[in-house]
C-alpha cells in the first residue's frame, strides 16, 4: 500500500509541473502576442480567471491543497488535473511562440521566481505536501508572469537602447539616405514595390518583412546594412502615440512617403485625429532638401497643415495632384491604369490585384521619378512586380482558388480584397474573424461590412471572436443565412475542401490568440 501511495504522489508531482509548463507556456505566448505590452496584458489575467469555465476550474485547485497529504484525495487531484490539460489544451495555438533570446531571459526568470515561490511557501506555511506547492504556482501562473515583466522591463529597455545606439551610430557613419515609410495600411507593399524602382540606379536596402518597430529596424541596420548601401527604405509602423517620432530621430529620413490614415490600432490611439497627428510626424520631421509624398486622396491628409518646408508631392485621383491616375481597369489578372505626371501620361500593368494597390504605386513611382529613374523601367518594374505573401497572393489547389489576404486587415483593404473576389468564379467563399484593433469602432466596422459581404459572397464561414459577431449579428439583419461559425481556420479550410469544388476561397486577415479571448 505505501509503494502504491508513493506512486500517486509521484504522479500528481509530474501532473502537477506538467500543467504548471503548460500554462507558463501560453501565457508567455499571449504575452508575446501582446507585443510584450503590460497594458494589453491585463486582458489576458482577466482572462484566465473569469474567461471561461474551464480558467475558472483551475481556482477550484487551492480547495485541494490543504488536503494533499491524503492519497485518494491526490488521486481525485490528479484526474482533476488530467481533465483540466484536456480541455484546456487539446487545441494548438493559432501563432506559436517564437523563441527569442528575450524569451529566453523571461522564461530563466519565472523559472527563478517559481522555485523562490514554492521554497518560500513551503518555509512560512505548513503544507503537508510539495504539490501543494505546485498547485499554488499554477493559480498564481499569470501574476508571476506579470512580476518577471515588471523585473525585466529595465533590462529589457538597457538592451533595446544599446540596439538602438548601435544603429545609430552604423546609419552616422555610412551615411546612408533614408527613406520612411508610414501609413495606417500599405506601408510593406509600398516598400517592396519602392524597393523594386529603385534598385537599378542605386544600391537599396529595404527593412525586412514587417519589421517597423524601434527594436525591429534597429536590429535590421545593425545586422543587414552595409557601407555599400546608398538608399535604405524604413517602414515605420506605429500603435501607439511617439512610436513614428522615435524612428525618425533613431533614422533620420531625408524623404518620407504617408500611404494611408484610417480606423487602424484605434484601441490604443483612442482618435482619428491621433493616428493623423502620429503619422504625419514623419513628413513634418523632413528637412527643406527632402521630400514628402503623400496621399492626397484621403480626406485627413488632405487637411493636415504640414508643418515642414519640405518639397510636397500630392498623389490621389483627382487633377489637383501633382501625380494623379485615372483609366483604372481591375481583373483576376491585375490592375491597368494611367498616370499623369509633370505633363506626361504613364500607361501601367501589374499583377498586383486589388484597386488600392494604386495609391501603392503612385506614391513609390512619383518618388522614384524625384530621384532620376526613368519611364522604361518603372514601368517594367510596376509590370513585374509579384504579390506580397498573404496579400491578396493567388494560389490554387484542388481545384480550389485561394486569395490569401491573411496577413491583416483593415475596413477598405477588406473592402478591396471582396471587390478581387468578385473577378473569381463563383461559388465565392469569405473566410475571416473580422477586423480587430478598432477600439470603440469594432462593432460599427465589422457590422457594416456585412451588407458588402452579403452582395459579394455565396457563403461565409466565420472564424468566432467578438468582431466575427459583430459580422455575424450583420449577416442576421439582412436575413443572409449562407454562413457558419467556426473556431479555428483549419476548420474553415477543411468545410471548404470536403464541400465544394472549383470554388473561390477568399481568406481575409488572421488573429492570434489573444483575439479568442
Amino acid at each position: 500500500m505505501e509503494t502504491l501511495k508513493n506512486i500517486i504522489e509521484y504522479i500528481a508531482i509530474i501532473t502537477s509541473i506538467t500543467l504548471l509548463v503548460k500554462i507558463s507556456f501560453q501565457t508567455i505566448t499571449y504575452y508575446q502576442q501582446s507585443h510584450y505590452h503590460l497594458s494589453s496584458y491585463k486582458k489576458i489575467i482577466k482572462h484566465f480567471y473569469v474567461g471561461n469555465i474551464i480558467n475558472t476550474l483551475i481556482l477550484l485547485i487551492v480547495v485541494f491543497i490543504w488536503f494533499l497529504n491524503y492519497w485518494f484525495i491526490q488521486t481525485i487531484y490528479i484526474l482533476y488535473l488530467i481533465m483540466i490539460l484536456f480541455f484546456k489544451y487539446r487545441q494548438n495555438s493559432i501563432i506559436t511562440l517564437k523563441v527569442t533570446f528575450r524569451i529566453y531571459r523571461i522564461g530563466s526568470l519565472i523559472l527563478m521566481i517559481n522555485t523562490i515561490i514554492a521554497t518560500l511557501i513551503l518555509f512560512w506555511f505548513e503544507l503537508k505536501e510539495l504539490i501543494a506547492s505546485i498547485g499554488i504556482l499554477i493559480v498564481l501562473s499569470p501574476f508571476i508572469l506579470l512580476v518577471c515583466s515588471l523585473i525585466m522591463t529595465p533590462i529589457e529597455m538597457l538592451i533595446s537602447k544599446s540596439f538602438q545606439l548601435r544603429a545609430k551610430k552604423k546609419l552616422k557613419n555610412f551615411k546612408t539616405t533614408i527613406i520612411g515609410i508610414t501609413g495606417s495600411y500599405g506601408k510593406t507593399s509600398t516598400k517592396n514595390i519602392l524597393f523594386s524602382l529603385l534598385k537599378r540606379k542605386y544600391i537599396t536596402f529595404a527593412t525586412e518583412k514587417s519589421y517597423n518597430t524601434l527594436n525591429g529596424v534597429s536590429k535590421n541596420i545593425n545586422e543587414l546594412l552595409t557601407s555599400s548601401h546608398q538608399m535604405m527604405i524604413v517602414e515605420m509602423g506605429a500603435t501607439k502615440t511617439n512610436d513614428i517620432q522615435k524612428l525618425v530621430k533613431l533614422t533620420h529620413p531625408l524623404y518620407g512617403i504617408v500611404t494611408e490614415v484610417g480606423p487602424q490600432h484605434l484601441e490604443s490611439f483612442k482618435s482619428i485625429e491621433n493616428i493623423l497627428d502620429e503619422k504625419m510626424k514623419l513628413i513634418d520631421s523632413l528637412p527643406e532638401n527632402g521630400i514628402g509624398i503623400i496621399n492626397y486622396h484621403n480626406p485627413y491628409i488632405r487637411n493636415y497643415s504640414i508643418k515642414s518646408n519640405c518639397k510636397i508631392i500630392k498623389i490621389g485621383f483627382d487633377q489637383d495632384c501633382d501625380y494623379y491616375a485615372y483609366d483604372i481597369k481591375g481583373s483576376s489578372q491585375g490592375l491597368e491604369f494611367k498616370v499623369n505626371f509633370k505633363g506626361e501620361n504613364l500607361s501601367l500593368k501589374t499583377r498586383l490585384l486589388g484597386s488600392h494597390h494604386v495609391i501603392n504605386i503612385l506614391c513609390s513611382l512619383a518618388l522614384a521619378v524625384e530621384l532620376g529613374i526613368d519611364y522604361k523601367t518603372i514601368k517594367y518594374e510596376v509590370n513585374n512586380l509579384d504579390p506580397v505573401e498573404n496579400r491578396l497572393s493567388i494560389s490554387v489547389n484542388n481545384s480550389i482558388t485561394l486569395i490569401n489576404d491573411a496577413f491583416n486587415s483593415n475596413h477598405q483593404g477588406f473592402k478591396n480584397a471582396l471587390e478581387v473576389l468578385n473577378y473569381f468564379q463563383s461559388p465565392k467563399i469569405l473566410v475571416t474573424p473580422g477586423i480587430v484593433e478598432a477600439g470603440e469602432a469594432e462593432r460599427k466596422i465589422n457590422y457594416d461590412l456585412a451588407e458588402v459581404i452579403a452582395k459579394t459572397c455565396d457563403f461565409v464561414i466565420l472564424v468566432r471572436n467578438k468582431c466575427s459577431e459583430f459580422i455575424k449579428e450583420g449577416l442576421n439583419d439582412l436575413q443572409y443565412n449562407q454562413y457558419l461559425v467556426v473556431e479555428k481556420f483549419t476548420d474553415a479550410i477543411a468545410h471548404i475542401y470536403k464541400n465544394y469544388q472549383n470554388a473561390t476561397v477568399l481568406i481575409e486577415n488572421d488573429i492570434s490568440d489573444i483575439y479568442k479571448i
